[in-house]
């Protein structure tokens, strides 16, 4: 028996259109949750994947009387919006029943009334420097008539300084203590989230929430209340997330910020500007010149003809500037001692000496780089040096913290399955026990979409290629009149191919739209979207979530294949992993991986019963080698191929 109502009909009038794939994977859903059991469902674009959890999560949450939420994490946070002011309010209706639903975020996105004030009131201890004033007073300005004192709701963009002198920062909450305890913004998020049936979250939070969990072997830490059952969609993108998460990112500024918040010695303001005892004045503004020339001499260190440099031993042999911070920060618990009839001023040092010791650990974890289980990298432009580390196997990681609990974990995508199974991704991502389900697509592939595949290009490794290729570019833009998406693996091959193919545009009467050139991508997506004939070059940004139904996409031109980049540290890494374990890095990592992007390149065609369009596969090694024909399998069942 379906869990659907028989009829429904939305507000607009419309009747719901019932989907035999929907129905499935709701009973399945369903099925799940009551027994206990994680489940791992493909369900192609078109199925309504998001109804077909969240009613049931919902019927199943009601009738067995949960005390604790269901919380759903997502890729983005527009996706968060979609879900609570779309989906909800849809399944609201088929049930006959206002659960409560709400999304989550970070604390750091709230305004702390009680640091506003101080800094508005231009507080040397809280406004580490003078040139903030005209900024925090805007986001006064705001906050004092906004409901929910949330960052994604502001009006203007933020200078993120200013932002992190007025946010209710993790560390430097005074909780009860406060005078704006009962109207916190923050706090009043918090409330909303442990009364709440569903949270809905992205899976930056997600995994952060998790990481504190972990590193602190408590449930109730982080912000997120410990959940009934996890849905995790758009779960595609969840081993690059955990992995970034789980590890660590480090730059000259993230100190700089810090050390200038505790005294900048150039303003003469910050937390312990108005202390007597100078030794910590001394410190911080010592300190400041050390973090600034120990990253310039590590740039200077490292070549300049990469951008990426992976280190596989320590860089020095002790972190060199690891005595003067944590001296520093036990002198910011002496001053915090001597506060503490001032629990303001308390609280704020003792936050920046945790925080300040926490970038210090990270640092000397990271020059060491001693972690079999961590991969570090340096990253470089021409000013500009960050660390990074980052877990290379998050399969036995998420395994333990995640799978392995005793709450149910449902994850789903539009594009899972390699080969016609979920093995590869389950996996990678340690969902070593789950009931798998892959969903047909409800869309007619043999009428709405033609894929041209190509035989007679030469190869990208070959030096005709792009000439070539061009030409082939022209005369499928031809074809359709514009109206298409042009996909590419690399920034400098898409603006070669676009300042090739500029007269012709002209010529055509059509308008080009570059990534990186101008305007944000969303305001090159809404640009496409309004100009039916135009044509969008793109790269990774616009092979997944980026939806455009109706015939204004008509056309997506694939120029490569969508192999990672080989050389990227943690790709590299990941390749030895699986080398050592006795695994195949090309046939059993690279080929999956670039199935999968693949696949979601070519979903960017067909959203609707009615959409119509052509795919075209520009890169020759899907009909010339061995493993290419991997990736013609891998297109949607019943869609005709012709090569050229």
């Amino acid at each position: 028996m379906s869990i659907f109502p028989e009829r429904f009909s939305f507000l607009d009038g419309r009747d719901f259109e019932r989907r035999p794939q929907q129905e499935t994977m709701a009973s399945k859903v369903y099925y799940s949750l009551s027994e206990g059991l994680n489940l791992c469902v493909e369900a192609p674009t078109g199925v309504g994947k998001s109804i077909a959890y969240l009613l049931p999560a919902v019927k199943w949450h009601r009738q067995t009387e949960q005390s604790k939420p269901i919380i759903i994490t997502t890729h983005t946070k527009h996706l968060q919006e979609q879900l609570l002011k779309k989906d909800v309010p849809a399944v609201q209706m088929m049930l006959g029943d206002d659960f409560n639903a709400v999304i989550g975020m970070g604390r750091g996105n709230y305004i702390c009334m009680r640091r506003m004030n101080a800094a508005a009131a231009g507080s040397p201890d809280f406004l580490p420097d003078e040139s903030m004033i005209p900024e925090v007073f805007r986001i006064k300005s705001w906050a004092d008539t906004s409901e929910n004192g949330c960052k994604t709701e502001l009006p203007f963009a933020v200078d993120n300084g200013a932002w992190g002198t007025v946010n209710a920062e993790e560390g430097n909450c005074l909780n009860q203590r406060c005078p704006h305890f009962k109207p916190c913004f923050f706090q009043k998020s918090r409330r909303a989230l442990f009364k709440a049936d569903i949270i809905i979250v992205n899976h930056a939070l997600f995994f952060s929430d998790l990481a504190i969990k972990a590193e602190t072997g408590d449930d109730q830490a982080g912000i997120l209340p410990s959940p009934s059952a996890i849905i995790v969609d758009e779960c595609h993108t969840v081993e690059d997330v955990a992995a970034v998460h789980l590890g660590i990112r480090l730059s000259a500024g993230t100190f700089l910020y810090q050390l200038r918040r505790i005294y900048n010695k150039r303003s003469k303001r910050g937390a312990i500007s108005g202390i007597s005892d100078n030794r910590g004045r001394f410190l911080a503004a010592r300190l400041h010149d050390e973090v600034r020339d120990f990253f310039q001499s590590l740039h200077a260190w490292l070549p300049d003809d990469i951008k990426t440099h992976r280190i596989h031993e320590a860089v020095v042999p002790e972190n060199p500037l690891a005595e003067g911070l944590t001296q520093l920060c036990g002198l910011l618990e002496v001053y915090a001692d001597e506060e503490e009839t001032n629990v303001e001023k308390e609280t704020e040092l003792r936050s920046l000496s945790r925080r300040l010791l926490k970038l210090t650990d990270s640092l000397s974890f990271f020059l060491r780089a001693n972690s079999e289980e961590h991969v570090f990298w340096f990253e470089k432009s021409s000013q500009y040096l960050s660390m990074h580390a980052a877990a290379i196997d998050v399969a036995p990681i998420l395994n333990d913290l995640l799978f392995r609990s005793k709450t149910p974990v449902i994850t789903t995508s539009a594009t899972l399955a390699v080969g016609e199974k979920l093995k590869y991704f389950r996996s990678r991502v340690g969902m070593s026990e789950a009931l798998d389900m892959i969903l047909d697509s409800p869309f007619d592939f043999k009428n709405q979409m033609k894929v041209f595949a190509a035989q007679s290009v030469p190869s990208p490794k070959d030096k005709d290629y792009e000439k070539e290729s061009i030409n082939w570019l022209r005369y499928f833009i031809h074809m359709t009149n514009g109206g298409a998406f042009v996909l590419f693996t690399s920034f400098s091959q898409m603006k070669r191919t676009a300042d090739a193919i500029r007269p012709f545009m002209t010529e055509m009467g059509l308008n080009i739209f570059v990534q990186g050139e101008a305007a944000s991508s969303a305001l090159l997506l809404e640009a496409f979207k309004e100009d039916t004939n135009s044509v969008l070059f793109g790269t990774d940004t616009f092979w997944t979530g980026v939806d455009v139904p109706g015939e204004t996409l008509r056309n997506v031109i694939i120029m490569r294949i969508p192999f990672s980049v080989p050389d990227h540290p943690l790709i590299a890494a990941r390749c030895e992993h699986l080398e050592k374990s006795g695994g195949r890095p090309f046939f059993d990592f690279s080929i999956p991986e670039a199935e999968l992007k693949l696949r979601q390149g070519i979903g960017r065609l067909i959203r609707t019963a009615k959409d119509r369009g052509i795919v075209v596969l520009m890169d020759s090694r899907v009909s010339n080698t061995n493993y290419g024909g991997k990736f013609l399998r891998a297109m949607p069942e019943g869609c005709e191929i012709e090569k050229f």
